[in-house]
């Protein structure tokens, strides 16, 4: 709402405005009340826009219908098989990928739907075609060295498999939680090369609360892809007073593509005020 206007007054030859505390208030709060407003309906048109150009890139890839419906997990099903049955080439290369190739180098496309989904479109359909070059590399550029995760994953923490049982075991779990991705994943990866490694892995100390830091927001989506949902509430522990917002969906960056996100972050952003403990935005 606008601010009532404070009274002019002259001194001397000078006429101004006086400006108190109460008016800036005030003026600062409809200003935030503004920019919330605006802020919520640009978030929509960006949810809605990045739906419109996802659903339009997985037409334009000939996959028929937008992820996740039926028809094209079933095509990346076929892939895969078809991949382990035959490897398929790499053009321009001596490369060859099979299915497994194909299920590990998948999960770096799944981290934003309106980002990674559609150049993952436009491999399965190159891939159909007989080219599989663009499941020869990471879609995520922000990997780091895979030896130096291969060591990170291996010395920070005990293995959840010493013995081939043990591996086995894990490995149907996988099938069952991940059935089109069989499991290939990175953690798997590292898992897998952690067996037989020479030296003993040696877990880092307990985190200990920080102190003197203010309460933060955490955000965190339930089935996300790049890190566990769990890990958001340890990490919450650790800064008294700090709380997790959940997303329900599977993006990376919650903040961009759901309204309820933005709104609850502007609003610790501005005044630094937390939302109630269990909050969820669907």
């Amino acid at each position: 709402m606008p601010a009532a206007r404070p009274a002019a007054h002259s001194e001397g030859n000078v006429t101004g405005t006086a400006v108190t505390r109460a008016s800036l208030q005030a003026d600062l709060l409809a200003a935030q009340e503004r920019a919330i407003r605006l802020n919520t309906r640009v978030q929509q048109l960006e949810k809605r826009l990045s739906q419109v150009l996802g659903e339009q890139a997985w037409r334009e890839s000939d996959l028929g219908h937008a992820p996740p419906e039926p028809p094209t997990a079933s095509l990346y099903d076929q892939l895969v098989a078809r991949a382990n049955r035959a490897a398929i080439p790499a053009k321009g290369t001596t490369q060859t990928v099979t299915g497994q190739d194909i299920q590990a180098a998948t999960q770096h496309f799944l981290g934003i739907s309106s980002v990674t989904w559609p150049p993952l479109a436009a491999a399965i359909k190159q891939a159909l075609g007989g080219d599989a070059t663009a499941f020869t590399h990471d879609a995520d550029k922000t990997i780091l060295d895979h030896v130096q995760l291969q060591a990170t994953a291996c010395l920070d923490q005990s293995p959840a498999a010493t013995t081939y049982t043990g591996l086995a075991r894990l490995e149907r779990l996988a099938h069952k939680i991940s059935p089109h991705l069989g499991g290939q994943v990175e953690s798997w990866t590292n898992l897998t090369g952690c067996l037989g490694w020479p030296a003993p892995a040696h877990s880092p100390a307990p985190a200990t609360p920080v102190k003197h830091a203010p309460p933060a927001l955490i955000l965190e989506s339930t089935p996300q892809v790049m890190s566990a949902y769990p890990w958001a509430f340890g990490f919450a522990a650790q800064l008294p007073g700090s709380r997790v917002l959940s997303a329900n969906g599977d993006d990376y960056t919650t903040y961009l593509l759901s309204s309820c996100v933005a709104k609850y972050t502007d609003n610790y952003l501005v005044n630094r005020a937390l939302p109630a403990a269990g909050t969820l935005c669907n």
